[in-house]
């Protein structure tokens, strides 16, 4: 399931997590339910954050595009479901 929690109810990012968080514990609390997690993206989508990546001992010529890598963000428990599979 997707959720978004619009700035307007919750402006600061501590509250957000907080939100989230009890949304979190509220699904896990679910009788029947054996793990709940976040994810930043829904897996196998395709969706993800994206930025270069910099090596420490690698000079990039202006015109150079260093790597470019997805990153997804995951809460504790999110791969908790798969384990216990």
């Amino acid at each position: 399931m997707r959720i978004s929690i619009p700035e307007s109810l919750v402006n600061e990012q501590v509250q957000l997590v907080r939100a989230q968080q009890e949304i979190l514990d509220k699904i896990a609390a679910i009788p029947g339910v054996s793990a709940a997690g976040l994810s930043s993206t829904i897996p196998m989508t395709g969706d993800a954050w994206q930025d270069p990546i910099f090596a420490q001992d690698r000079v990039y010529a202006e015109s150079q595009i260093p790597p470019v890598r997805r990153f997804k963000f995951v809460s504790p428990g999110l791969l908790k479901q798969w384990a216990t599979a």
